[in-house]
């Protein structure tokens, strides 16, 4: 949805009505002296600034006051926050309530209303800092700009062979002694490829990659007719497999040969901070690639070194360990700064066996085209965009943490238990956290300290947990902007959500958020149990039959039948070519439901019709 002007006002209304649940926190809270006018004035004073600065104000520059706010509750002493007006010289004269109870507020003491206060507060200033609104022409430029600066420095990164890296690589060199570097069972993503091909088209083999092919035959993965049919069982004469030879002979020979591939760069929307940059790998490697991952991310998750510490599903882990070492400080959390573009090839291959090494940089973009159609060489690994990103650097970021509490201690042992991984976001036993930081950025990579947190430090984040001294104080945040039409499925659906999220942290913003839905296709049924169509969930208020039309028992299901509203992804047909129909339902075993059905996953359509209630 492209963003109007009009929509500032409604997004406006949300962080107001935040702010009314924040003034109804401390009105009960005896250190807060909240005065009549207080939230007259505050709700005047962010039209003024809105009104004045547009929808900067809400989502960059009541942030940074998020940030300052964070700092006063951390115990730590900023400096004046520039952009507000002080009323004594220091604190602004916005949301003064807000800083009479900060001065009294300490963190290794906070009670449970005093978590409330920050996390409602948390919600009203970093709460719109990711709404997917346009970014300027500026930011992307700096985005680009990071981007090619970053591939420059690692251009000229060499790698030190010190203590931590040797023992990082002797770790690999056990874990991976059982892994066979193997394409399981390869597979099309759903997202995009540098040909620009879609659904069944990508199905469609147009380039041969001799890099990839060196490692990684054709003959073996993309073009596997006589062993696949085998494989499941399906049985042809010795005529059929000629002239199923004899196509896949012609097809082969018509690939467009290359040395190596090369990905295209996109910009993803994501908010205002700027884009997304993700390289769309070619459609051969990808097919690849999926297959490869998903076998690495099964070894890893049940092998016992790295079970339960390197994970790929479940954020939990690393989520609840944030939430208790914010209390005990038994654990710190690292933050990398771009982390997918520091990882080098150089790293891979100092790290990894050469037996593996060889098989997984094979799978690599080697350049990639810009936008402005120049082609940059590439020293990284793999950017975000390829298959193989996630796993591998969660496995290079553990080895070297690994390796760095193992130099440290002496003790293997007790390094694989000090150290858990999902992606980026590394969590290591408190006293180790130091040198594992000075470790990773000797390797090349860039601790983000600003959101690292060790020690003492009261707060600690992770795997979208952000925790202050044993309390969940994570904002909730709108990334959507208000939907406009009854048929914005995606749009009424995630402020439903958001609602549901809200409801007992900030009842107004939430009655506000399901009202911004509600507008638009009416009454939304409060249900105490998820349903099979559009409802609220909640325990407070259950849905009262009496506001719907048409509402009638149904005997044979023992449910309450009432026309609703249900969403569902927007499908049209699409048939492969021939050649590829056969390459796809032999990999895919579709041979007894062969799908012409494509679900668009960025399109969901809104429908009334009858549904069930279940009571």
């Amino acid at each position: 949805m492209e963003f109007s002007k009009s929509l500032v006002p409604e997004i406006l209304d949300i962080v107001t009505e935040t702010l009314a649940d924040l003034y109804a926190l401390l009105q009960v809270l005896p250190t807060a002296h909240v005065r009549k006018l207080d939230m007259t004035n505050d709700v005047a004073y962010l039209r003024k600034r809105t009104d004045a600065e547009g929808l900067a104000f809400l989502t960059v520059t009541l942030p940074r006051l998020g940030e300052w706010f964070d700092q006063q509750t951390w115990g730590e002493s900023p400096g004046i926050i520039e952009g507000f007006a002080p009323y004594d010289g220091y604190y602004p004269r916005f949301l003064r309530p807000l800083w009479l109870w900060v001065r009294q507020f300490k963190a290794d003491a906070m009670s449970s209303d005093d978590a409330q206060v920050v996390r409602v507060t948390r919600t009203l200033l970093h709460g719109l800092k990711k709404l997917n609104v346009p970014c300027g022409d500026e930011k992307i430029q700096l985005a680009l700009d990071s981007y090619v600066s970053i591939e420059s420095e690692l251009a000229d990164f060499e790698v030190f062979p010190s203590k931590t890296l040797q023992h990082a690589q002797l770790v690999l060199e056990t874990l991976l002694d059982g892994y066979i570097p193997t394409c399981s069972r390869p597979r099309h993503g759903p997202g995009a490829v540098a040909g620009g091909e879609r659904h069944s088209t990508k199905w469609e083999w147009s380039h041969k990659y001799d890099s990839v092919h060196a490692e990684w035959s054709y003959w073996d993965y993309l073009y596997p007719v006589r062993e696949v049919a085998s494989n499941y069982g399906l049985q042809a004469s010795p005529k059929n497999h000629r002239i199923q030879l004899a196509a896949q002979a012609s097809n082969y020979r018509a690939l467009l040969r290359c040395a190596s591939p090369t990905a295209r760069l996109i910009m993803v929307p994501k908010d205002s901070r700027g884009p997304r940059i993700i390289n769309a790998e070619p459609k051969e490697l990808m097919y690849l690639e999926q297959g490869v991952a998903s076998h690495l991310m099964k070894y890893l998750e049940s092998h016992s070194m790295t079970r339960g510490h390197v994970n790929f599903d479940d954020q939990q882990i690393n989520a609840n360990l944030a939430l208790r070492s914010s209390s005990d400080k038994a654990m710190d959390t690292i933050d990398l700064k771009d982390a997918s573009d520091r990882v080098s090839v150089q790293l891979i291959r100092f790290l990894l066996p050469e037996r593996v090494s060889k098989k997984w940089l094979a799978l690599r973009s080697t350049a990639v085209v810009l936008p402005n159609k120049q082609v940059l060489a590439l020293s990284k690994f793999a950017a975000m965009g390829s298959a193989l990103c996630f796993p591998v650097e969660s496995l290079v970021f553990w080895a070297i943490a690994v390796g760095s509490v193992w130099k440290q201690t002496g003790d293997l042992g007790l390094a694989l238990t000090s150290v858990y991984v999902y992606g980026d976001d590394i969590i290591i036993a408190a006293g180790y956290t130091g040198h594992v930081m000075h470790e990773l950025e000797m390797a090349g990579l860039m601790v983000n300290r600003a959101k690292s947190f060790i020690g003492s430090h009261p707060f600690r984040e992770s795997c979208g947990i952000e925790a202050l001294n044993g309390h969940d104080v994570t904002p909730l945040r709108v990334k959507k902007l208000p939907p406009q039409r009854p048929s914005d499925g995606d749009g009424i659906m995630a402020y439903v959500k958001y609602a549901e999220n809200s409801q007992y942290i900030t009842p107004r913003r939430s009655r506000h958020l399901l009202t911004c839905a509600e507008r638009l296709i009416g009454p939304i049924p409060r249900t105490r149990l998820p349903q099979a169509f559009v409802c609220f969930v909640t325990t407070d208020d259950v849905w009262e039959a009496s506001r719907f039309s048409g509402v009638r028992w149904c005997p044979k299901r023992c449910a309450l039948s009432v026309k609703v509203y249900t969403v569902k992804g927007r499908s049209y047909e699409n048939v492969p070519v021939p050649w590829s129909r056969v390459q796809r339902n032999l990999i895919e075993d579709f041979a007894d439901r062969e799908p012409t059905l494509v679900v668009d996953r960025q399109s969901t359509q809104i429908r009334r019709k009858n549904s069930y209630l279940i009571v």
